[in-house]
């Protein structure tokens, strides 16, 4: 039976649940103006393409693979075009293969798109030269829908490589089994990575030495949103990233294993992560940002669910479950400032361990510890404590993912989550 939410503290969560459900799935611009007449029609030749790939690839051009055939490459696929989409026709992805030391697909130039691919490198992955596919922009925009990677020293690179003001989409995607990284990212205007899953990477690093599930470098305008990164196998981190001026990260599930990070957020200018959810970790989040928001997350079995340099940080509508400290964070200037309102710690050691903090509508509950009057100063003077009437809806929720996923955007989780 589901418990329904009586405590005053889960308020924020319908409105929350409202704010989801309008932003994916009004059917219109939210500002009641009519919906735009959609993309102008594709006058590009379409070609089918058999049970042979083909020798030559040219611009302006569709090439669509058949789907559910598999092709088997002897040497890497190397493309120079623009405006060329590889798809698919028929039922189901055509897989592309190779059993040798290097990439499968490469596809470089302004403004080409792959999608509705599975890319397997058969050869294991240990050398950089072998990530399984690569789209290079040029400085122009690219485009990655329903490509599903195996193997290689990474799974899926997008970059402009050298050439400024590139832009990246990568969506419905995955990358597992290999030796480095999942997804790399690197020297984009902006990207965004939506409906992505990554699993099972970093096989060529042992300990913590390398390799992250979703990495971004020279990257200053990141979006990332519904999607599942799963570094459990090995250390490292799940998603990282530095020299970024804006990102926005929602509706994610982030796990780690207990010798590193769920994210890493280099010296950069604005983290926002909404409606997400961290297990395990040394630390949910580790940033040394100038400014941290976060927003209806759920932080569970970390060592400190927060380690926070951020000159700014703001922790609201949270919840911290089974964690010696919730935020970790120590101001060294006059001016810095961090808050943590209306937020959960349940089983929590320590909600703040730090030196300077405002909070408002905090509650707190350990059976096995009361907190000194002293954490008022830190976490409100309404900071409320022992109020066991919420520990079933906390014990939900933490089940959950720390919100309902029925009513949100990101995908139920895998059995066992």
């Amino acid at each position: 039976m589901k418990v329904q939410l009586r405590n005053r503290f889960f308020a924020w969560l319908p409105a929350a649940f409202a704010a989801l459900s309008l932003a994916c799935g009004s059917g219109g611009p939210s500002d009641g103006s009519s919906p735009s007449p959609g993309p102008a029609p594709d006058n590009r030749e379409v070609i089918q393409v058999g049970e042979t790939l083909p020798t030559e690839w040219k611009s302006n051009t569709i090439y669509q693979l058949t789907g559910g055939h598999t092709y088997t490459l002897n040497e890497m696929l190397n493309i120079a075009a623009e405006n060329l989409k590889i798809s698919t026709s028929g039922t189901g992805n055509a897989t592309i293969q190779g059993n040798y030391g290097s990439k499968i697909l490469v596809l470089r130039g302004k403004g080409n798109t792959v999608e509705n691919l599975n890319l397997v490198q058969l050869t294991p992955g240990t050398q950089t030269g072998t990530d399984v596919f690569a789209l290079i922009t040029q400085g122009g925009p690219g485009w990655v829908n329903n490509v599903h990677t195996t193997g290689g020293y990474r799974g899926i690179n997008v970059g402009s490589w050298g050439t400024p003001g590139g832009t990246g989409s990568i969506t419905h995607c995955s990358a597992n089994t290999t030796a480095s990284d999942g997804i790399y990212i690197d020297d984009l205007a902006s990207v965004e990575v939506r409906d992505c899953k990554v699993w099972n990477v970093a096989l060529g690093w042992p300990g913590d030495t390398g390799g992250d599930c979703l990495q971004f470098d020279m990257v200053p305008d990141i979006t990332v949103d519904g999607c599942y990164l799963d570094h459990t196998n090995d250390g490292k981190f799940c998603l990282i990233a530095l020299d970024v001026v804006t990102a926005h990260i929602t509706n994610t599930v982030f796990k780690s294993l207990n010798n590193s990070a769920c994210i890493y957020a280099g010296a950069d200018k604005l983290w926002n992560i909404q409606n997400c959810r961290f297990q395990g970790g040394v630390y949910g989040i580790q940033n040394s940002t100038h400014d941290l928001i976060i927003d209806n997350c759920l932080f569970k079995g970390q060592t400190t669910a927060t380690f926070s340099e951020a000159y700014i940080a703001k922790i609201s509508h949270c919840t911290f479950v089974d964690s010696p400290i919730a935020l970790n964070s120590w101001s060294t200037q006059a001016d810095e400032y961090k808050e943590m309102r209306t937020s959960i710690f349940y089983n929590v050691q320590n909600p703040f361990n730090g030196n300077r903090c405002v909070g408002s509508g905090n509650l707190y509950y350990n059976p096995n510890r009361v907190l000194p009057d002293s954490f008022k100063a830190y976490l409100g003077a309404d900071l409320l404590q022992g109020d066991p009437a919420f520990t079933d809806v906390v014990n939900y929720q933490s089940s959950r993912g720390g919100y309902d996923y029925t009513q949100s955007t990101i995908p139920a989780p895998p059995p066992g989550m």
